[in-house]
């Protein structure tokens, strides 16, 4: 994300400038009439505030209120004796579409068979409180989607970009699906679940009825006959009482009290250090998201509550700390951290994988069960505080978004493909002009950091699709190896997964590059045991290629902004690294 530069009159009704359709799609099979679902979307907007949607108006643009006390209209029980009256049945909602406007940390409130209760300030509202039996929300099923959209006609961009997702950190209360169309980088993204509430609840019942985790399913829901939901572990107290990570934390701790952790964080790089008294010091020893030699510290000993709300010594300290700290944390959660190596790698697509640890190196069996394929899509969804890292969670970006589709009911076994692209992004084919590419042939021992390579390996770059695409071929076995990740150096960092093209060859499209720009980029591959990175190869891009005119490139320094648009100076939680034209999601956020 670039510097947003949000802009609005502050009017009774203010409509954004560039509007973005989102369909609701009610596939609930019959549990719900559309006259049953509720719908409110509240948020905020630079120069206005907290503001609302008055879907009902949402024919053709965004329609947004200011959101104060002047809305609590609805009656109710409870703290409050009226709520904000702001949601809309899905049946009056023109053509089940809302357009979504210049806005930002947004929550999408969808409830069924009643409105939610919410109580409007003057900054802010007061939501539901899964901790309290006695809200006057815990007898109404609701579910969550969260979104940022900034247009590029309120930002100075000419690109429009959202983020969005739905979300599992609190609850499961009814499936959701979401799909995302651009024109941009990523084409189409699908998440959520991929069955039905009752698979879903089944499922629970029959892997982790009979353990300590049966206490997330949980039922006061009085307004539908449906079922209970199931509450995040962060939420049950008989859980976080049983202290399910306490010893595998214990044998962690002993035993990097005696061993140097040697850490591979994927973005944040590579960190060494160990265990002193009871604090974890950290050094990054190579990367590029912070630099080298910044320390970074967990400052006592975590606990299982710290582990499964992500709090305590796991949100505290300087940013530098913070980032590490969830690392951390996440390892925790997906059982990834081992006291059998100084040698760490928590990609959990990496040698050692998610939620494999068994009782020795216990997971959060919440975040396993929503990870699963055959409940979400690809596996991806946002199962608790720092699911981010690595990639994982249920976050749908996109530069130049088309349309979107919110799924009431989630995918309900009909279509469980995780992510089939109707529009794929632009294969790099074959190099269109053989001499305007660059390849540069390596022996197993050319590397820059890690071990030796297994084999020979090359590295081409040639002009494509008004880009620089990257081909990868490598020789030799390499055990757990599931693909290289490119370093593109070109303005800035970043690390990027590239795409087997089934050749034996891995690509990736560099998008939107000027004539006269050198691409500069290196591999890393990883594997059991270790990983390997190349020599960086330079790459001059020809002026007589089809690419993007100098006029019209946007490369930039690179830039970090949160997201609610401010731009900061070094780039911590969930935050968006800019260069030119494409925004790239880092780690999550840890405030």
């Amino acid at each position: 994300m670039r510097h947003l530069t949000f802009f609005a009159a502050a009017l009774s009704a203010l409509c954004a400038s560039a509007d973005l359709p989102v369909t609701l799609v009610n596939n609930t099979n019959g549990q719900f009439a559309d006259d049953d679902i509720y719908v409110a979307i509240l948020g905020e907007q630079k120069g206005v505030g907290y503001i609302y949607y008055d879907m009902a108006k949402s024919t053709s643009a965004a329609t947004v209120r200011p959101l104060n006390e002047s809305v609590n209209t609805l009656p109710g029980t409870g703290p409050f004796t009226t709520y904000a009256d702001v949601f809309t049945k899905l049946s009056d909602i023109p053509g089940k579409v809302v357009y979504l406007g210049d806005t930002y940390a947004c929550r999408m409130f969808i409830s069924f068979k009643s409105p939610m209760y919410l109580h409007a300030f003057a900054q802010g509202y007061a939501g539901a409180d899964l901790n309290n039996p006695s809200d006057p929300n815990a007898t109404v099923r609701w579910e969550l989607v969260e979104f940022t959209y900034a247009p590029g006609s309120g930002s100075g961009k000419d690109y429009d970009e959202i983020w969005i997702n739905t979300t599992r950190v609190d609850a499961f209360q009814y499936p959701m699906g979401l799909e995302l169309w651009s024109t941009g980088h990523y084409p189409y993204t699908k998440r959520g679940e991929n069955v039905s509430y009752k698979t879903v609840i089944d499922k629970w019942n029959s892997t982790l009825g009979n353990t300590v985790y049966k206490d997330c399913l949980y039922n006061l829901i009085t307004k539908d006959n449906v079922g209970g939901i199931i509450k995040q572990p962060s939420k049950v107290k008989s859980i976080k009482d049983q202290n399910v990570f306490d010893d595998y934390i214990n044998k962690i701790w002993t035993y990097f009290s005696n061993h140097t952790a040697n850490i591979d964080m994927g973005l944040l790089g590579r960190w060494t250090g160990k265990v002193e008294g009871e604090k974890f010091v950290l050094t990054c020893a190579e990367g590029h998201y912070w630099q080298p030699g910044s320390v970074a510290t967990i400052d006592a000993k975590p606990d299982t509550e710290d582990v499964i709300e992500g709090a305590g010594v796991f949100a505290s300290g300087s940013d530098i700390s913070k980032t590490v700290q969830s690392m951390f944390c996440a390892a925790f959660n997906r059982g990834m951290i081992r006291a059998t190596s100084d040698l760490q790698d928590w990609n959990p697509d990496g040698p050692t994988k998610a939620f494999s640890g068994g009782t020795e190196y216990p997971c959060n069996e919440y975040v396993k069960f929503f990870h699963d394929p055959s409940i979400s899509s690809g596996g991806k969804t946002y199962a608790f505080s720092y699911d981010d890292t690595y990639d994982q969670s249920a976050t749908c970006y996109a530069n130049n978004p088309t349309r979107a589709t919110v799924t009431i009911g989630g995918f309900s076994d009909s279509n469980p493909d995780p992510g089939t692209d109707p529009d794929p992004d632009p294969n790099p084919g074959t190099d269109p002009d053989n001499n305007q590419s660059l390849e540069k042939n390596f022996s197993a021992d050319d590397h820059t950091q890690g071990n030796p390579f297994a084999g020979p390996y090359s590295l081409k770059l040639y002009p494509s699709e008004g880009g620089v695409a990257v081909v990868a071929r490598f020789e030799g076995n390499y055990e757990g190896f599931d693909g290289p990740w490119l370093w593109n150096y070109t303005n800035g960092f970043e690390e990027t997964k590239m795409t087997s093209a089934g050749d034996g060859s891995y690509r990736y499209l560099i998008n939107n590059v000027a004539p006269g720009t050198t691409v500069t980029v290196a591999v890393k591959i990883a594997y059991a045991g270790g990983m390997s990175v190349s020599p960086q190869v330079s790459y001059v891009v020809p002026d007589k290629a089809s690419l993007i005119t100098s006029a019209e490139s946007t490369v930039e320094d690179v830039t970090y902004y949160d997201l609610s648009g401010c731009r900061i100076s070094h780039p911590y939680g969930m935050c968006i690294m800019v260069k030119g034209s494409k925004a790239t999601k880092l780690v999550m956020p840890v405030r």
